[in-house]
């Protein structure tokens, strides 16, 4: 639940938002043009509400991650 609370992101036309952190925030942006890997998870606690964990990576630097918990 913490990770859910904690995560907020939102889709725009030239890229992604996603804020991290509830007391420590963090707001990253990452343009379309610059997501070089898309990977999709499905844990099984996931699967039964028909969710999926993204993770967004830019050049495949590990650094330039955007993680998705809970996506539809």
């Amino acid at each position: 639940a913490y990770v859910w609370t904690s995560v907020r992101f939102s889709f725009a036309a030239d890229g992604i938002w996603a804020s991290t952190g509830i007391l420590n925030r963090r707001t990253r942006f990452m343009t379309w043009d610059s997501v070089a890997t898309v990977q999709v998870d499905a844990p099984w606690h996931y699967r039964i509400f028909r969710l999926s964990h993204l993770t967004l990576l830019q050049g495949g630097d590990e650094a330039t991650r955007i993680s998705l918990p809970g996506v539809d």
